[in-house]
């Protein structure tokens, strides 16, 4: 056996190399073989004269002679060691932090444990010097030393859950014995008192049974027990950070998220304290819960030296024991000032800072204190917060994103209120004074029109000769008086109108007329004036158009409108035809013109307040208009439920043309006389 251990260490050294401390890639078959044909050779031979010739005891100790084969054998041993070396120092190149220093302290093992065993057990013996190849062994407590230091200071293995196990399975092979040992010599007592019969004994089959049905139960509680006994409950980090990220992908409240990653993390690697600080605008900021940290945590936290130095050149899981001697080897290229920052955070009770990390870039870190328990963070559990740092880190990002969304939202709201009460207000006060508007624009309509009426009828008394003959030039300025303020009288009719259609007031009395008869009296007052500029007015009559529902004033105003408007952009020679259909509840009225037409941008203003045309139509009428003619008669064919539109083509004429319902009552009412508007021709 001492010759099979020295001629395998070498290989197992130089594979151990290849996994330690994590496999980079798998060794093909062929290398497997051919650092393993060595080692064979060696093992094979070592038994043999060739290894060692003989063996001589002296009053000094003994003493070797070794053979051939001890040579070859050295350069083997060698030859693997320095494989070894380069290998671990590869890995110490690539690696970082804390497999820096596992690296290291298992090097230095082996280095001192490697001289030490080389130079006893090879090369003295080869020179003649072989008295002190006992001592040899001896040197691999070089190597557990390093080792051992290694596991205590830098989790080099996490040899908890073999001790666990090893607890366990001890504990379980105990009891099951003493357990075994009882049924059994019970039950021969109490059944075979004689001990005759022969084994298998029925007593042992009832042994056996029981033990098999009771082992798993009886492991679970063992490690159950052992749990509580060491503070300790095992728990498997997948199925935690499965169920963990399925919890917190559902979470969008920001403290909710925290105390679920808080919980989480207390039931599984049981901290003493929990804290998480979000970077903004280039600070850290603690955010939400902050268990067990008192308010010195905040300094060390926020200082320039933290975050660039440490967390932004570092972006992964920190120890701080770790860390700090790291700083303070020189094994990183850290500030010095460094030493102050870990110190102050090991005061403050932070034993690991997970960094949250979110698109390459740190967000945050969350800070834990030490275990209840007073143990280390075992392998295990670095890994599970390595994984949750990632994690945690876009459930937080996106957290604090529907925070912010969610106070946006909240802002705007206020915003939009108070811009909203500014606009009612502001509507208010612009109804107001609207209203004010119109009362006036009312109030000063009835005083001008009165003194225009007066005027308007004195004037007509002279022309008529009432006051005594005329000269012509007389007359002539007269009659211009009269036309003036027959047209002012007009314009003050529409502005009333308009005031009492915005206000409210305007009534509307709806009755069965009909259309063709309301279209021919209008026709029949402006007959006259047709034959005058020598325009023919034509209304196709049609027996078969029902009666409409419409207030007979104001269909009258309409359709004087319309056809005055008529006549006053047709040329001498053209004509002006009135025409009725029906189309389905509704009877269309077209009154078409032979005039000059109007361009497109005329018809979208057609209609509004104040729309007076741009084009050559306007420059045809002979005396302007208020403008408010059509928007009048527009109004009131919507009071009626009606509607108008219009088609017109420039050069060729133009055909206005009003809906007005059916209606239901087909008996026409009796009128006494029909109020047809006197020498009223109203402009666009």
């Amino acid at each position: 056996m001492t010759l099979v251990t020295p001629a395998l260490m070498p290989f197992l050294l130089l594979l151990f190399s290849k996994v330690f401390p994590k496999q980079e890639a798998p060794i093909s078959k062929g290398l497997w073989f051919l650092l393993l044909l060595p080692a064979l050779i060696i093992l094979v031979l070592s038994p043999t004269p060739l290894n060692i010739e003989k063996v001589t005891f002296t009053d000094s100790g003994q003493e070797l002679v070794v053979g051939p084969l001890y040579t070859p054998f050295f350069i083997y041993f060698a030859l693997y060691l320095i494989g070894t070396f380069i290998n671990l120092f590869r890995k110490f190149k690539r690696g970082t932090g804390l497999e820096k220093l596992q690296i290291q302290y298992l090097v230095l093992g082996l280095v001192a444990a490697s001289i030490f065993a080389l130079l006893l057990n090879v090369i003295l013996p080869i020179f003649g010097f072989s008295t002190l190849v006992s001592l040899g062994p001896f040197a691999a407590l070089f190597l557990v030393g390093s080792v051992s230091y290694a596991i205590i200071k830098h989790r080099l293995l996490d040899i908890e859950i073999i001790i666990r196990r090893s607890v366990v399975y001890s504990a379980l092979l105990a009891t099951l014995t003493v357990f075994y040992s009882i049924i059994v010599f019970g039950l021969n007592r109490i059944f075979l008192p004689t001990g005759a019969a022969a084994f298998p004994r029925p007593t042992d089959l009832v042994a056996i049974m029981l033990v098999a049905f009771t082992v798993d139960p009886l492991k679970r509680l063992i490690e159950k027990t052992t749990d509580k006994v060491f503070f300790k409950a095992r728990y498997n980090a997948e199925e935690t950070i499965s169920s963990l990220s399925e919890e917190i992908s559902s979470i969008i409240n920001l403290d909710e998220l925290l105390l679920a990653i808080k919980n989480s993390l207390a039931e599984t690697v049981k901290m003493s304290k929990f804290a998480v600080y979000l970077k903004v605008n280039g600070n850290f900021n603690r955010i939400g819960i902050k268990d067990g940290f008192d308010k010195s945590l905040e300094t060390t936290v926020e200082s320039k030296y933290f975050l660039n130095e440490i967390l932004e050149k570092i972006p992964q899981l920190l120890i701080v024991d770790e860390l700090k001697q790291r700083i303070e080897e020189g094994s990183e290229n850290f500030n010095k000032n460094l030493i102050e920052t870990c110190e102050s955070l090991r005061k403050s009770g932070v034993a690991i800072v997970v960094p949250l990390i979110s698109k390459d870039k740190v967000t945050g870190a969350i800070f834990l204190g030490e275990k209840l328990s007073g143990d280390l963070y075992s392998n295990e559990d670095l890994k599970l917060l390595e994984i949750l740092g990632h994690q945690a880190a876009i459930a937080i990002e996106n957290a604090r994103l529907y925070e912010e969304q969610k106070q946006f939202a909240g802002k705007l709201q206020v915003e939009v209120k108070k811009a909203t009460t500014d606009l009612v207000k502001a509507n208010d006060r612009l109804k107001d004074l609207d209203k004010a508007k119109d009362e006036f624009v009312s109030v000063v309509s009835h005083e001008l029109r009165t003194p225009m009426t007066a005027v308007k009828s004195y004037v007509w008394l002279v022309l008529n000769g009432k006051a005594g003959p005329l000269n012509p030039k007389t007359q002539e300025y007269l009659s211009k008086v009269y036309q003036s303020s027959e047209r002012l009288i007009t314009m003050i009719n529409d502005v009333l109108d308009v005031s009492h259609i915005e206000t409210g007031r305007l009534n509307i009395d709806l009755q069965p007329v009909s259309p063709i008869k309301a279209a021919q009296e209008v026709i029949d007052t402006l007959i006259a004036k047709a034959n005058e500029q020598k325009i023919a007015l034509i209304v196709k009559k049609d027996d078969t158009i029902p009666l409409i529902s419409a207030d007979i004033q104001k269909l009258s105003e309409v359709l004087t409108n319309l056809i005055g408007n008529a006549l006053k952009f047709t040329k001498a020679g053209g004509s002006i035809t009135v025409a009725f259909q029906k189309s389905g509840n509704m009877i269309e009225t077209a009154v078409t013109d032979t005039g000059v037409g109007m361009s497109k941008d005329d018809l979208a203003k057609l209609f509004s307040k104040f729309g007076r045309l741009e084009s050559s139509y306007a420059t045809m009428a002979s005396t302007g208009g208020s403008g408010l003619g059509l928007y009048i008669t527009k109004s009131y064919l919507e009071l009626m439920h009606g509607k108008i539109w219009v088609n017109s083509t420039v050069g060729k004429g133009t055909t206005f043309t009003f809906a007005l319902p059916i209606s239901q009552n087909q008996k026409p009412v009796e009128e006494a006389t029909t109020l047809i508007p006197q020498g009223i021709i109203k402009s666009r």
